[in-house]
């Protein structure tokens, strides 16, 4: 499993609003829920991601998923 988060997120100009910082620290405990039920998930955190991260992050998707892709081909 290959599993991409925004995180922190992108939340410019809200930031340090409650809400935000209360998101964050749910985005964190997600990610370890997710390593936690996979021992195996790569999990790839890109700070500041935009909520489509693989159009805001377009060259590190690519590379994480050719990656991973290649992996598999083992």
């Amino acid at each position: 499993m290959l599993a991409f988060f925004a995180v922190p997120r992108n939340c410019k100009p809200d930031c340090e609003k409650p809400d935000a910082k209360e998101t964050a620290s749910e985005d964190v405990k997600q990610i370890a829920f997710v390593k936690a039920q996979n021992k195996q998930v790569k999990v790839v955190v890109l700070p500041y991601a935009d909520h489509y991260i693989f159009m805001s992050n377009e060259a590190q998707v690519l590379r994480e998923m050719k990656t991973f892709l290649n992996r598999m081909g083992r």
